[in-house]
């Protein structure tokens, strides 16, 4: 049981993870020219 338990965890963080990443992605390509502005 505790490897199952330990095995689903590990998914859903990965998938989690790739999730989180693709947002920050979507928001740098999406938003480039508003970040572009506040570094100036």
């Amino acid at each position: 049981m505790h490897e199952i338990v330990v095995t689903a965890l590990r998914e859903y963080f990965a998938r989690h993870d790739e999730y989180r990443t693709n947002q920050v992605r979507r928001f740098l390509a999406e938003d480039a020219e508003l970040l572009e502005l506040l570094t100036r």
